[in-house]
């Protein structure tokens, strides 16, 4: 209809589109709001290498759907990387956040509120999560600093 503007926006992780409708309702002064929001890509990902959710019961019932499945290491490739020391490797295993003396090695450029896979000192993945602090401020905050929330740790306690 008339009163309906579409927009494509390309934005970082931690943007709130229904927010930024409402701000442009605002300026214009005559209120927005969103009537549909599609996520068309996050990372290197994007929606043309999605299935559908019929397409994913179908294969789900032929049995072959793990095949199709990208592994969540190789998924978060195209992700900044934080290589962690042991004793950083050693607290996420127990839940724990990383703090800024435990980080070792910072691999591509992230923004706080940006998603960040978290590998120890061997390579292997062990947690995603969310920065609480830049990349470009990890020197200049003290080393006790939080650096990352937990979204998923991967790994376990070894019994």
């Amino acid at each position: 209809t008339e009163d309906t503007v579409t927009i494509e926006a390309e934005c970082s992780g931690g943007t709130y589109i229904r927010v930024l409708a409402d701000d442009i309702g605002m300026r214009l002064g005559c209120g927005a709001h969103l009537c549909a929001l599609t996520r068309t890509a996050v990372g290197p990902y994007t929606i043309a290498q999605a299935f559908t959710l019929e397409a994913l019961a179908e294969t789900v019932q032929r049995g072959g759907w793990y095949t199709q499945m990208i592994p969540l290491a190789q998924a978060l490739r195209g992700f900044p990387t934080i290589k962690v020391t042991s004793s950083g490797a050693f607290g996420l295993a127990r839940g724990m956040p990383p703090i800024v003396a435990h980080v070792s090695q910072v691999e591509g450029v992230f923004e706080v509120g940006e998603t960040v896979a978290m590998h120890g000192p061997d390579g292997a993945l062990l947690a995603v999560g969310t920065a609480c602090v830049g990349a470009a401020d990890l020197a200049q905050v003290a080393p006790t600093t939080v650096v990352v929330r937990l979204s998923r740790v991967l790994v376990g306690t070894p019994r």
